[in-house]
């Protein structure tokens, strides 16, 4: 949109023949002696875009008296790439500004020779713009905040070291992920680089093309360090997946905007004129100071620079030159007001001092209308405070913050691999990269992985030809159970390329020896060296985000959004952007939950795309909360460790599941401490504790003592539907004797129970309440079994019978949808029918028999079909 003034302005697109500044005398300029000639020296698409003409309509706007105080020329383009400057228009104010094609030296001969009286941005300094390493060193020697870099210069010796989490130059080290910029200003090729915990990869900003402002390359992990060019390796920020474009004009006044990252998605968001979605944002003092140091230092009047707000901090991390908002009419206004001060103050200061505010003709467009315009902060509250939203009206309170705590995403199983080794060849990688001799060894990041590969695949070649060349004792079962779970570790290894963190291996020393020194030269007073003779191997696979888990994160953070700013679209987005609201997501070590939250956050902010970037630039990690999602106290994880072992004995039993094995189920000891709470025989809230550890082992010992006492903690039914706790008191059954397994409402919870006689059960923790009915279950889950392991082999024929039957209704599906003859259509209903009743005939078979049956043949004999193809 263009401005719509009172009254036509000066004509801007023809050049002007200004008044000779001769003519003006050295005497004090008077507007009444002429307007002030603004001349404009920059390429036509620069020079005539809209940005700067509505700004150039406000500024020739100004009047004094009747009279204009400025008019503008413009240097056509013809004249500035093809004829010298002695041919170049003269004024007395000079706007140029550096872009693709310029002739920056021409324009630096054109000042010396004319010396206009003001030039707006400085052209000896632009020239710094052009590298990167000076930009950054000018900033930090202003004292600029800048993000941690290191600088590879091609033409000198550079020490180089690259890992997969980091990179490392000149002693200099950058962790991944990093950003890799050219040392040119005007290069904008600018990639990033992810460590491979995080899934590897390589991520390419480039200028906006279209609706694209970056590309993400999964496969590509080693930087341009080796190309024989120079880069910057700078630290990526996290940035909450927003920047902040600062447009500043003269030290006193900045603009800031703020878009989402194209580090994200790439994804451009664009408003309904077309332009980049951007917020207006709120620069606080320390920001300010920032802006007023970068004009100063550059020497540019009008100067736009981009700045990274990461934990509490704000950074420079380019300086762009000549810089205009392209979509917002007050700048366009504030920058034409500060503009007419910058002249004045050096060309009319005695005409600034009579007339400081300046009168302008300049009317501003109309407001958009309210179906472009997005919904005001105001109104958004008021919808949201209407009755038509899911959230109540604030009665005087005001909701501050919102947390959520959510487990990870449907992950695959997880497996691990137990075994000790005394092979020297995985025990030489506990001295090669272990601090020590008796701390184990963690391999995780992939070229160690690789390396271990490698080990592996030595080992069990040497050991698979000594077995067929009949070397060594093979009829040694430990041994060849060792080749046996080699081959597993070797299986796992290479069943898929290492990518992140899904596979790791831990070596713990458990032998140690004195290491014999091979080494003449070698002191007689030196310490023995200790070296590592055995140790345990343990491979964990397994556990990684399914496409499943990895769908529900992101339906999740799509509906918290929805349900959390229902009504508004958009609207979290823009609260987002603006830092209105502070987002902080943060995640546990483990892969599958960093995986999760990126899902959730890309879901959440309606991001597209891969989830790597999202992830190193959304998701947190802090110590503190890392300790409080994954520690454990010591006294849970006892506990922990005991259930386990006791869930292991019972699944692992051999032994039919009998009524009088009930007692030894978890149940009579979860039952007994319900029981005692129901029945007054402590109070878990009562004394200065409160609902602490300590209150908690009171309730175990006491259910130990019920326990004890021979009942089983079972919730019988009565005839009557009432429920009553067996026990071995008077009239209940003892430990041996048969209960039959409790209903879920039979069990007696806190709203059964007689609150005037037991009045703290009021605030009794719901996981005492819970823990009849889950033990309950368990219970009846394991007498339904009979014998667990054997259990396991019936749910795994059961399976297999399942997938064939699959099979066969797949054949009779398409056999269906087959337009073929009545023949074929009358045999795919006989199969259809067939089909029907083949599990429930087998399953029922092997209620009755014990043993696990096939489902029967179809009609006429034979296997059942196979699918096609």
């Amino acid at each position: 949109s263009t401005g719509s003034p009172a009254m036509p302005p000066p004509e801007t697109g023809r050049e002007v023949a200004p008044r000779s500044r001769v003519d003006l005398g050295d005497g004090p300029r008077r507007i009444a002696d002429g307007p002030i000639t603004v001349g404009i020296c920059a390429m036509e698409k620069k020079a005539r875009s809209n940005p700067m003409t509505q700004m150039v309509d406000r500024l020739t706007s100004f009047r004094s008296n009747g009279h204009p105080e400025f008019e503008v020329v413009y240097f056509e383009q013809d004249t500035i790439l093809n004829k010298p400057v002695d041919e170049w228009p003269a004024c007395e104010a000079l706007i140029a500004f550096f872009s693709t094609g310029f002739p920056l030296e021409k324009a630096r001969a054109y000042v010396k020779q004319h010396k206009p009286r003001y030039v707006f941005n400085d052209l000896d300094k632009q020239e710094w713009l052009f590298d990167r390493r000076i930009v950054y060193d000018l900033l930090q020697k202003s004292g600029v905040p800048v993000p941690k870099h290191a600088i590879l210069n091609a033409k000198l010796e550079n020490t180089i070291d690259e890992q997969e989490d980091f990179l490392e130059i000149n002693g200099v080290r950058i962790n991944k992920p990093l950003v890799e910029k050219p040392v040119s200003g005007e290069d904008h090729n600018v990639y990033i680089y992810y460590p491979r915990s995080q899934g590897g990869g390589q991520k390419r900003l480039f200028r906006k093309v279209k609706d694209r402002s970056s590309e993400f390359y999964p496969d590509l992990h080693t930087t341009r360090v080796h190309t024989g060019n120079s880069y910057i390796y700078e630290e990526l920020l996290q940035t909450e997946g927003t920047d902040v474009k600062v447009y500043a004009i003269g030290p006193e006044y900045a603009h800031a905007e703020a878009r989402k990252s194209p580090v994200l998605d790439g994804i451009v968001n664009r408003n309904v004129r077309g332009k980049e979605e951007r917020y207006p944002v709120i620069l606080d003092a320390e920001e300010k100071q920032i802006a007023r140091s970068v004009v100063r230092a550059f020497g540019q009047s009008v100067c736009g620079f981009d700045l990274l707000r990461s934990n509490g901090k704000s950074y420079v991390c380019d300086v762009n030159g000549w810089s205009f908002v392209k979509d917002s009419q007050k700048f366009w206004s504030d920058s034409a007001n500060l503009l007419r001060h910058l002249a004045l103050q050096h060309i009319a200061p005695e005409h600034l001092h009579a007339h400081p505010e300046g009168t302008t003709l300049f009317v501003e467009d109309k407001p958009p209308s309210e179906l472009t315009r997005p919904m005001s902060m105001s109104k958004s509250m008021d919808w949201l405070s209407s009755k038509n939203s899911i959230l109540p009206a604030p009665d005087g309170e005001e909701l501050l913050c919102v947390v959520a705590l959510t487990r990870h995403g449907d992950r695959t199983p997880k497996e691990k691999l137990k075994f000790h080794t005394s092979e020297p060849l995985f025990l030489s990688l506990i001295t090669e990269h272990g601090s020590n001799p008796h701390e184990e060894l963690k391999i995780k990041n992939i070229r160690l992985m690789e390396e271990l590969t490698h080990r592996v695949c030595t080992v069990v070649d040497r050991m698979q030809s000594e077995a067929r060349l009949g070397h060594g004792n093979w009829d040694d079962p430990e041994k060849a159970d060792h080749m046996e779970k080699l081959l597993q570790v070797k299986q796992v290894l290479k069943s898929h390329p290492f990518k992140g963190i899904n596979r790791k291996v831990q070596l713990k020393p458990t032998a140690w020896a004195i290491a014999n020194p091979t080494d003449d030269e070698v002191p007689s007073d030196a310490e023995p060296t200790v070296v590592a003779t055995e140790a345990q191997f343990i491979l964990k696979w397994g556990g990684e985000l399914t496409s499943l888990g990895e769908e529900q994160a992101e339906t999740l953070g799509k509906v918290f959004r929805q349900r959390l700013y229902p009504g508004e679209f958009g609207g979290v987005l823009r609260l987002h952007s603006t830092y209105r609201h502070d987002l902080k997501i943060y995640a546990s070590e483990e892969g599958r939950v960093q995986m999760t939250a990126a899902a959730f956050a890309k879901g959440f902010l309606n991001l597209e795309g891969p989830l790597t970037p999202i992830l190193a630039s959304l998701v947190s990690k802090n110590p503190k909360v890392t300790q409080m999602l994954d520690e454990t106290p010591d006294a849970g994880r006892a506990a922990m460790e005991q259930a386990k072992a006791h869930i292991f004995n019972v699944l692992s039993s051999d032994e039919q599941m009998c009524e009088s094995e009930v007692a030894r189920l978890p149940g009579s000891f979860l039952s007994a401490a319900a029981r005692a709470m129901a029945d007054g025989q402590m109070d878990l809230m009562a004394g200065a504790h409160g609902n602490d550890f300590a209150s908690v082992r009171s309730v175990v010992a006491a259910a130990e003592v019920a326990a004890s006492r021979g009942g089983d903690g079972l919730v019988e039914p009565q005839p009557g539907g009432e429920a009553t706790a067996s026990s071995s008191g008077e009239g209940s059954a003892g430990p041996g004797a048969a209960t039959s397994p409790p209903a879920l409402h039979h069990i007696k919870t806190e709203d059964s129970v007689d609150r005037e006689s037991s009045p703290s059960l009021a605030q009794k923790s719901p996981l005492v309440v819970a823990a009849p009915t889950s033990t309950g279950l368990l219970v009846r889950a394991l007498r339904d079994m009979g014998k667990p392991k054997q259990a396991l082999y019936r749910m795994r024929d059961q399976l297999a019978n399942l997938c064939k039957e699959l099979k066969a209704r797949c054949v009779v599906a398409e056999l269906e949808e087959d337009p073929a003859s009545g023949e074929a259509g009358s045999e795919a209903g006989v199969l259809s029918e067939m089909s029907q009743t083949n599990l429930a005939d087998a399953l029922q078979q092997e209620e009755d028999t014990g043993v696990a049956q096939p489902p029967p043949p179809p009609p006429g004999g034979g296997r059942p079909p196979g699918p096609r193809g």
